[in-house]
């Protein structure tokens, strides 16, 4: 394990990263914790984003945004509640939904020549995670 470098986050947060054997772990020095919230602003007021991941090139944040109706349920006793796929473009911070907004989704990721997003799909209120689909869309 070791450290590296500090940097200084948008923020002023003084960040390091801490690299082991098994995974990378990021250290905020500091009381409050704000990466990703602000860029999430303009999502919908009825939906509660989540899984946010960065767009190839970080040009934009995709992330899970889970609607507050018909039930506000925590997505460990509810896994299928309805959900889509939320972008938001960084040069001028406009949110997109991507695809159905019918259904329930879960752990969007980009393919490793960053081409395709990929992620699991449910039928919105159907079984717990115990069919779902794996779902991809070109990027």
């Amino acid at each position: 394990m070791h450290e590296l470098p500090l940097t200084v986050g948008a923020r002023g947060h003084i960040i390091s990263l801490r690299d082991t054997l098994f995974f990378r772990q990021w250290q905020v020095q500091s009381r409050e914790v704000c990466v990703v919230c602000s860029l999430l602003e303009n999502l919908p007021e009825d939906v509660s984003p989540g899984q946010a991941i960065w767009c190839p090139n970080d040009l934009g944040v995709i992330c899970v945004g889970w609607w507050h109706v018909p039930y506000r349920l925590g997505l460990v006793y509810c896994t299928q509640r309805r959900s889509a796929l939320f972008h938001i473009d960084l040069k001028n911070y406009t949110c997109t939904t991507l695809g159905p907004t019918d259904q329930s989704v879960s752990n969007p990721v980009f393919s490793r020549d960053e081409t395709r997003l990929v992620f699991l799909q449910n039928s919105a209120g159907g079984p717990h995670r115990q069919c779902s689909q794996l779902a991809m869309c070109d990027w």
